[in-house]
């Protein structure tokens, strides 16, 4: 087994899909990843949905000594609106 894999799809490239016991495997497989990847994505655009996604911005006025925080983001990548229309 390799040191270090970084996806799923690399992992796979070290394997042998030539069985002809399972001759659909290779499709299997990147369907179950694709199911995956699609589930990953609605669970994290439900959330931002719910909750808002968060980005740290250095003029953030967070109550402590310093400036500089995590704040809710308004727009964009990761907003309320955005999963919202992603989710639609």
């Amino acid at each position: 087994m390799q040191d270090h894999i970084t996806n799923k799809e690399e992992y796979a490239k070290t394997w042998d899909f030539t069985s002809e016991e399972t001759p659909y495997i290779e499709t299997i497989f990147e369907l179950i990843i694709r199911l995956h990847d699609l589930s990953y994505n609605v669970l994290l655009h439900r959330y931002n949905e719910e909750y808002g996604g968060i980005e740290f911005s250095p003029q953030a006025d967070t109550g402590g000594r310093k400036l500089g925080g995590f704040i809710i983001k308004k727009d964009g990548a990761g907003s309320k609106q955005e999963s919202r229309n992603i989710l639609e």
